[in-house]
């Protein structure tokens, strides 16, 4: 977890780095995981997900790295900016009938 004042001080560029690699590498293995079952080798049979994955990004250059949306939350929490992913519940709607006196 990365202390909110740590993230705001001079230190800011290299977390945003680190967040920006972590984001894609996110969504490179999350689109692996969707040819779950689906990918085969002709000498080796099906390939598993995770190496799919791995085999595309280290196939993908730095300059191509796309911007992670300012709502996203990385699934690791060591790049988690401090008080980032915390539910703050269930908004509640409180909805009550007038009694009508007849």
């Amino acid at each position: 977890m990365i202390k909110k004042s740590e993230y705001e001080s001079d230190l800011k560029p290299y977390y945003d780095y680190q967040r920006k690699v972590a984001y894609n590498k996110e969504k490179i293995f999350e689109m692996a995981h969707k040819f779950d079952g689906r990918m085969f080798n002709t000498q080796y049979g099906e390939v598993a997900p995770s190496d799919f994955g791995q085999h595309l990004w280290d196939r993908i250059p730095p300059e191509e790295y796309e911007e992670p949306p300012a709502s996203w939350v990385p699934k690791d929490e060591q790049y988690r900016i401090e008080g980032e992913g915390i539910s703050t519940g269930r908004k509640v709607v409180l909805r009550a009938k007038q009694a009508v006196d007849k």
